[in-house]
């Protein structure tokens, strides 16, 4: 008990979904979650905290916290500051609020170790990428999108072209703009719903107007296109997990595979994408079970490698990083994209060995 009490994992964290919080549903979107993570680290001596980033007494340098208890559910507790806190602000309009800027810098300040500080900007992921000679060769060929001659000659060299905002997610406001041999341009764009907008322009001013809508300056990613292998006659990608352990030492965690809907431009499960075992999803490419052998260490080997070359280019403290991964019809794994705040896994056993490694690295910060 006496170690309970010394060793806190923090949680700073607001709702993951737009219902209102209850005793027992603290956290609407993220309570699940939590509460696994709570049970996790009771078997290892150690109590979670969470709380909401205006639960903060900086006056008396205390929490006002949500703490799970086994039989009783969610309790209320005001306890000192952690010393080691992990960031689950839930997303990026939050955590750019001014009040929660400064209160994060305000934890720094008193010494208090926030690790996943931030949300990633995808340009400074694909710059800081390409710029390790290691990994290059894994990334599609990025650029900053500057303006529409730029696009035009993106489209020339690479005849299939994604656009990405810089700060989205869920695989919203992406779009894939292919070159046809006719010179028709065709696109598929994801909107803010789940829906997929499809636009075939064969003049090009009418790819100007699209362009001039729909891309900003300095606000786009611009991307290769990879023709990516197939398993059930769908395009899948790989969504993988890497981690800290108890040493601090960046470890694969597992990956699954991510097939995608009929007519999406990407994997994400809310717009039909479908999970699958990465095992099955390869079996499905491959039957030589030696190259599928080969092809997951290369993966484990390269988001490792991935993670510490970004958190050394970065210059800040982070404990776990989600990765998108595609693979071609040649076996050649492509990082697609990099997140710092990673949701949560649906396969048990990825899920478990996740929140077992964020409890021993977050025990390896207290220490």
């Amino acid at each position: 008990m006496r170690q309970e009490k010394k060793q806190v994992i923090g949680i700073i964290a607001t709702k993951g979904v737009n219902r209102p919080a209850t005793k027992q549903d603290p956290f609407p979107g993220r309570t699940a979650t939590f509460r696994e993570i709570s049970r996790l680290a009771r078997l290892e001596g150690v109590s979670v905290a969470v709380f909401s980033p205006w639960s903060i007494d900086q006056k008396r340098k205390q929490v006002r916290a949500h703490i799970y208890v086994p039989g009783k559910g969610w309790m209320k507790s005001a306890i000192p500051l952690p010393r080691v806190i992990y960031n689950r602000v839930a997303n990026r309009r939050m955590e750019a609020r001014p009040r929660v800027q400064r209160l994060l810098r305000w934890l720094k300040s008193e010494g208090v170790v926030v690790f996943n500080p931030r949300f990633l900007d995808k340009w400074e992921v694909y710059a800081c990428l390409q710029a390790d000679p290691e990994i290059k060769p894994h990334v599609p060929e990025t650029v900053l999108y500057e303006n529409f001659r730029q696009l035009l000659h993106c489209l020339r060299e690479w005849r299939t072209v994604y656009s990405k905002p810089r700060r989205g997610s869920l695989g919203s406001g992406i779009a894939v703009i292919r070159l046809t041999a006719d010179g028709t341009v065709v696109i598929k764009r994801n909107s803010a719903d789940v829906g997929t907008q499809i636009t075939r322009l064969r003049h090009p001013a009418a790819l100007r107007r699209w362009t001039a809508r729909y891309l900003r300056p300095e606000r786009v990613c611009l991307q290769k296109g990879i023709k990516m292998a197939t398993a059930a006659g769908r395009r899948f990608d790989i969504r993988a997990l890497v981690q800290k352990d108890e040493t601090g030492t960046w470890r694969f965690t597992g990956a699954a595979a991510r097939l995608a809907g009929h007519g999406q431009i990407t994997t994400h499960v809310p717009r039909g994408g479908r999970r699958m075992s990465l095992d099955k999803a390869l079996h499905a490419v491959w039957r030589d079970g030696a190259k599928v052998k080969r092809i997951k260490a290369d993966l484990a080997a390269l988001t490792q490698n991935a993670a510490q070359s970004l958190e050394t280019a970065l210059a800040d403290n982070f404990g776990e990083f989600s990765l998108d991964v595609g693979v071609d019809n040649a076996g050649r794994l492509w990082i697609f994209e990099m997140n710092a705040k990673p949701f949560r896994f649906d396969e048990p056993k990825i899920r478990y060995e996740a929140y077992r490694r964020l409890v021993g690295f977050s025990k390896h910060l207290a220490e």
